[in-house]
């Protein structure tokens, strides 16, 4: 879902008081690096290659479209294309849509 939330403020309070940081948190993954790379086919063939994480969500033509037509356009902003390694494996966890389309 995207914007406000329908849901109870109890559900609120209860995720704010989870993103309480002062407390010692064990943190599940680190940031390794971030980088600023320059866009190239090469680049995106890649990430529109790339293994994806198992919560990506599947490919949705309208965002493609919708992606494609801001191109065409000149209207796009910078992605933000993330990787993730997982023991032997580096899965793409954003960039699926915008690499697609700057792959076509």
């Amino acid at each position: 879902m995207n914007g406000r939330s329908d849901r109870g403020k109890e559900l609120d309070i209860h995720c704010l008081g989870f993103l309480n940081l002062s407390k010692k948190v064990n943190l599940m993954f680190h940031l390794s690096k971030s980088e600023v790379l320059p866009l190239t086919p090469e680049l995106a063939r890649q990430f529109k290659e790339m293994e994806p994480s198992p919560t990506e969500r599947d490919l949705n033509p309208a965002r493609l479209k919708m992606l494609r037509d801001k191109a065409d356009k000149g209207l796009l902003i910078p992605f933000n294309w993330s990787t993730a390694v997982l023991g032997e494996r580096r899965l793409r966890i954003n960039g699926q849509h915008s690499s697609n389309v700057m792959r076509t």
